[in-house]
């Protein structure tokens, strides 16, 4: 995973992702040295802004597996964002039918 993405999705910066989302794509499904996307690791800190826009561009990566078997989902959950963890939900939902 890129560096840059990845201190800027830890610290929240959605200026960053703003103002580079066009150049963003090929950076979604890159992972980190625990496996983790984007998405993993924003829903961890609870960037309820962010994992919106990540769904937005890639509803699928709310299935994706880190190294330890968890979900985006998880993260949110394990982390106490249950506003993160809804949306990451929702988005789910609306992919699937149920």
């Amino acid at each position: 995973m890129d560096p840059q993405v990845y201190r800027a999705v830890t610290s929240g910066n959605l200026g960053f992702f703003r103002n580079n989302w066009q150049n963003l794509d090929s950076h979604l499904k890159q992972k980190s040295p625990r496996g983790d996307t984007i998405l993993h690791i924003a829903a961890r800190f609870g960037h309820d802004q962010i994992v919106q826009r990540i769904l937005r561009t890639d509803r699928e990566l709310s299935f994706s597996e880190n190294s330890i078997s968890n979900l985006p989902l998880h993260e949110a959950a394990s982390g106490g964002h249950q506003s993160t963890a809804n949306k990451i939900l929702d988005s789910a939902l609306q992919g699937h039918q149920v």
